[in-house]
């Protein structure tokens, strides 16, 4: 078994999860399918990025820009 962790959610979101145990337990399964997608994403970028000739400031505003959109696309998977 995985370690519990606590997110903050809208109210609306909290109200619903807490009436329905198998929704809850759907929600579960794809927020970890998409945080696992999510992290495997920015580990490869940061591999990609490790033997760069880039500068390290170069690499920090490439790295700030697509943690950027990538919050975007997510964020906007998330919002009802």
């Amino acid at each position: 078994m995985g370690k519990v962790i606590q997110i903050e959610v809208p109210e609306s979101i909290a109200t619903l999860l807490e009436k329905d145990e198998l929704l809850k337990k759907m929600i579960e399964e794809k927020i970890i399918i998409d945080v696992k997608e999510y992290l495997l994403e920015i580990m490869v970028l940061d591999t990609l990025a490790k033997d760069s000739e880039l500068t390290e400031e170069d690499i920090l505003e490439v790295d700030r820009k697509i943690k950027g959109s990538l919050w975007k696309k997510y964020r906007k998977k998330l919002e009802l």
